[in-house]
């Protein structure tokens, strides 16, 4: 399976034991598929400084112990400016953040699924298809 893992999911895998935490065992079960290369990861340019920047502000402590787990992830990352337009356009039509919507433009255009936590997000773009809320 094909997959995009926004930060949302990522963060799952370092914040596990924070209070109100929600579905952390599904986002575990993909960090397995993950490092066992089961499923194909693609990701978006900005993905790492997302999840670097959340982990720096709210655990200072974890950041260099998960940006060496990061590195160590088979993670194809996807650049174009075919990316950036169609998320660019999302954005404005779902007046919604871009960073966002670049995961979503990235699993639209490289025929994957875009897992996130983002209940608002998903809410909101849905209709899109290609994404899955996580749990």
């Amino acid at each position: 399976m094909k997959r995009v893992l926004d930060a949302s999911v990522i963060l799952k895998w370092f914040l596990k034991n924070r209070a109100g935490e929600e579905d952390v065992e599904a986002a575990m079960d993909i960090f397995r598929r993950v490092r066992n290369d089961e499923d194909q990861t693609v990701q978006p340019v900005h993905w790492c400084a997302e999840v670097l920047a959340v982990l720096a502000r709210e655990e200072p402590l974890f950041v260099e112990s998960a940006a060496d787990l990061l590195d160590e992830v088979a993670f194809v990352v996807a650049d174009s400016w075919h990316i950036y337009r169609r998320a660019a356009e999302m954005s404005a039509t779902l007046n919604h953040h871009l960073f966002d919507t670049l995961y979503h433009a990235v699993a639209l255009e490289h025929g994957a699924e875009l897992i996130t936590a983002d209940k608002k997000y998903f809410d909101k773009a849905r209709g899109l298809g290609s994404i899955s809320l996580l749990g």
